[in-house]
């Protein structure tokens, strides 16, 4: 199983009482509670600033006066991330967040294009070189390692099989020693 290696490595340590394998959790704990605030807050930013703009729906806009926070983008991400989160393990959870993020960074190429066609003039406060070349080359590669990572296998057994049922390509207590 790709994914225990570092956990295998990890355990090779020697740090008596299982020290090791503790080390690793709570680092494991630490960067997903250092990730996830800042990843559901960019997305609650997202939704906000897409819904002022007129490309979702104005009640994701709304700021809560007394903790000027957009409190509806925030209950509408949370809902979201549910509908991923009840039919996938974690694998096939942190496959699909790999595969929304490389979409998410191809449309921001093509949307670099497609703004410096409309408004080739205007100022801007950074510089892409070669555009539209780097961009196209950038979301191709995006766009083929999130196909990559579609069919890995774990996340097409979950397609086929939501809910969190086994399929194939899960791990299984009963192959770990094999």
């Amino acid at each position: 199983e790709p994914e225990l290696g570092s956990l295998f490595a990890a355990s090779a340590i020697p740090i008596p009482y299982g020290g090791a394998l503790a080390l690793f959790i709570v680092a494991a704990v630490i960067a997903m509670a250092t990730a996830l605030p800042s990843n559901l807050a960019s997305a609650t930013r997202v939704a906000f600033t897409m819904s002022r703009d007129g490309n979702l729906p104005a009640r994701l806009g709304n700021v809560r006066e007394a903790t000027r926070t957009p409190v509806n983008a925030q209950v509408a991400g949370g809902l979201l991330g549910l509908v991923f989160l009840l039919p996938l393990s974690i694998e096939g959870l942190a496959a699909t967040a790999g595969i929304l993020f490389l979409l998410l960074y191809t449309l921001v190429n093509f949307a670099l294009i497609a703004e410096r066609r409309r408004h080739p003039a205007a100022a801007r406060g950074f510089r892409v070189l070669l555009v539209p070349i780097v961009p196209v080359l950038t979301a191709a590669v995006n766009l083929a390692l999130a196909i990559d990572l579609y069919r890995f296998p774990r996340l097409g057994n979950e397609a086929a099989a939501p809910g969190g049922r086994r399929g194939p390509g899960r791990w299984s207590p009963r192959r770990m020693g094999s």
